[in-house]
Parts: structure tokens; sequence; C-alpha cells
């Protein structure tokens, strides 16, 4: 039986090789729309090389995501853990790669301190893409060309790469390394909030578009934290890529414990946790009212978020 892919684009779950027919579909899956143009990624809007998509985004992510999704299910159960275990990996040979997923006002900076330290030249820092800044459809579609070009890269020397990105942008590196996920999650609501005020406090005329915007025509905290800009901002940077492919997600406000964990799990060695210049729960004076707004406005985060919590609970603390 062959599995048909939009158009009548098909592979056979019995091919030889899975990952080389999986890839070269997604590829197929890309070129084939008519009004193709290359769109500009990347921090110098560099070309796309040979990856071409359509202009009508919306009908291309349509016709794209299902052929990446079933590529990357064939990769992972071609490559891939026993079940039950978390995570996306790739060839046991391999060396491993760190892929940290730095979302906005988690922690991200600290843990990225502390990846800093232990990793020094072997770490890459990658804050070019912007995503908050970048509208959903070439956020994606930007995302999505990376993954393909960077599944053609072996990042020799690189063990760990941080940055605010979508995590699907390293996703195909499970072909070439021991590849683990990691990230951090915050409260969505306190999330949201302390993004707010971080902005204000930090604006310059050199921010970025969205944080000018903020400051210049002086939004109220209502409509930062209730407008469609940053609604959902975990859902929207984990765009096809599901929680559970993360190996580790640590809870902001369980800062020290976990960075201690991670430290001992996933670098061998004890980490000593900073000061974190984050606020507990309890710390913005909302009312009660608007709080349960943002919760049901930002719904899909609370429930990442949430999921993300139950999921600490199964780790063991020594």
């Amino acid at each position: 039986m062959s599995l048909l892919y939009p158009d009548g684009l098909e592979l056979s779950p019995r091919s030889p090789c899975p990952k080389e027919a999986a890839v070269g579909k997604l590829l197929s899956a890309a070129v084939i729309f008519p009004h193709v143009r290359e769109i500009p990624t990347g921090k110098a809007y560099k070309k796309a090389g040979n990856v071409q998509v359509t202009r009508c985004a919306n009908k291309v992510w349509h016709r794209i995501a299902a052929p990446f999704r079933f590529g990357v299910n064939v990769v992972r159960r071609r490559f891939g853990r026993p079940t039950g275990t978390r995570g996306v990996i790739g060839h046991t040979e391999s060396q491993n790669m760190i892929i940290s997923v730095h979302l906005p006002r988690t922690a991200g900076t600290n843990f990225g301190k502390v990846l800093t330290t232990h990793f020094r030249s072997r770490l890459l820092r990658d804050y070019s893409d912007l995503p908050i800044n970048t509208p959903q459809s070439e956020r994606n579609r930007a995302a999505l060309q990376a993954s393909l070009r960077n599944e053609e890269s072996d990042f020799p020397d690189v063990e760990c790469i941080h940055g605010h990105f979508l995590p699907i942008k390293y996703l195909l590196l499970v072909h070439k390394r021991r590849v683990k996920f990691v990230t951090w999650m915050r409260n969505p609501v306190e999330r949201v909030i302390s993004n707010y005020y971080y902005w204000k406090k930090t604006y310059t005329p050199r921010s970025t578009p969205l944080h000018r915007r903020v400051v210049e025509e002086e939004w109220s905290i209502e409509r930062f934290c209730l407008g469609p800009e940053v609604r959902n901002l975990y859902w929207q940077i984990l765009w096809g890529f599901p929680l559970d492919y993360f190996d580790f997600i640590g809870i902001t406000e369980f800062y020290e414990d976990d960075i201690a964990y991670f430290g001992q799990h996933y670098l061998g060695a004890y980490t000593k946790a900073k000061r974190l210049n984050v606020r507990t729960n309890s710390a913005y004076q909302i009312d009660r009212s608007f709080r349960n707004e943002i919760e049901e406005f930002h719904d899909r985060d609370m429930d990442l978020y949430r999921k993300a919590l139950a999921e600490r609970l199964t780790r063991g603390y020594t």
C-alpha cells in the first residue's frame, strides 16, 4: 500500500530509505505549485536556494505541512526511541547536540548564560529570526525552508544551538545528529505581563517593530495582553512541533530545581542557579477577572503550560 501526498505524490512505507524518500517528497511538494517565488529568510534575507514556495501562503501550508509531518513521523519510526520515551533522536553513532528554544520572558537569557559557560565556542546563538515580529505565514514558511537547508549541514564544532526560533527549523537534524530539544515555560499570564513591562522598560528607537509600536502607540496592558499579536505565543512558536518532541521542558517558577536537574542529566555537571529576574505569580497586581480573561484568551498556551507542568511531575529529582 502506498501513502498518497497532495497532487498524487506517494511514498511506499516499505521504501528502503524512508528518510531520503520523505525529504525528497517534501522538496517535490514545495516546488509543484504555480506562481512560485523565493522567499527571503534569515537575518541577511538570503535566497532560499532551490527551495521555492507559492505566493499563496495559506494554500501552500495546508499542502506542504501534510507531507512534511508525515516525513517527520517516518523519521521518528525509523530512527526514533522505543515507544514511551520522549523526544526525537537521530543516529546513535552521531555526536550529541542540544537545541534550546528560548521562549520570550521564560528565563531563557539566564539559561543561555549557563549554556555559554558550558559549551563556550561550541554554542551557536540564533537570534536572527525575530519570530514575534514576523507575520505568521512568513515565519512558518521561513522556518520550513531553513529546516530543509539545515538538514544538509553537519554543523561541525557546534554542540548546542540556543535562541529565538521555531524548533521545526532544526528538526531535520535528527537525520545526522543525536538531537535533544529543550525549552523553558512560564505561566502564560505572568509571561505576557512580564513581556509588556519589559518592553516598556527597554524601549529604544532601534527596538524591533512590534516593540516600537507597543511603546510609541502607548498600548495599555489590556491592549497588549488581549491583542492578536502575542496571543498564544507558545503555540505559535511551536508550530509543527508537538510538545512531546521536547526532551526537557524547564518550568521558570521552579528554575532552581529544574536547572540543577538539567545540569545533572544533560550536561553531566552540577549547575548552580543564579538569581532570576522574574516575578512570582503574585507579583503582578491585576484583578482576578482580568487574570481569568488573559487565561481564556491564551487558552492554547495555558493548555501547553499545564501539560509541561504535568510532565515535570514525572521526572525524578535526586
